[in-house]
């Protein structure tokens, strides 16, 4: 995380009127926590503003992400634990072509580690 990164979420952390409150929340007017219809109006507004014309959504930067990170690592199980899912083969179908290269053997399902443990890896 980088400094800038981590000095803005301290400030929106100090912001909350309650520490159980989700950090989005603090971005949001009328501070409730963001649903899905929030958040695709938010994109839709900062695609514009940034002169984005391609369509393109959230699920989309979930992709990205996955391919992003199989192309640095080459490993599903990596892939699998980012999006939470419970099969390999389930993130398999992310990768699109990049994931060409993977065998059904690669795919057998792995017990999900508690999110705990995941984060402090």
């Amino acid at each position: 995380m980088s400094h800038r990164l981590e000095a803005r979420l301290r400030l929106a952390c100090a912001g909350a009127n309650d520490a159980r409150e989700p950090l989005l929340c603090q971005y949001n007017r009328q501070r409730k926590p963001p649903h899905y219809n929030s958040l695709t109006c938010a994109l839709s507004r900062a695609k514009k503003l940034a002169g984005v014309t391609t369509v393109w959504g959230l699920h989309d930067l979930r992709r990205t992400g996955a391919r992003a990170l199989y192309e640095r690592t080459h490993d599903i199980r990596k892939v699998q634990r980012f999006l939470g899912h419970a099969s390999p083969g389930q993130s398999w179908w992310y990768l699109g072509n990049a994931g060409i290269d993977l065998s059904n053997d690669d795919m057998e399902p792995i017990a999900m580690e508690p999110i705990a443990e995941r984060l402090s890896a």
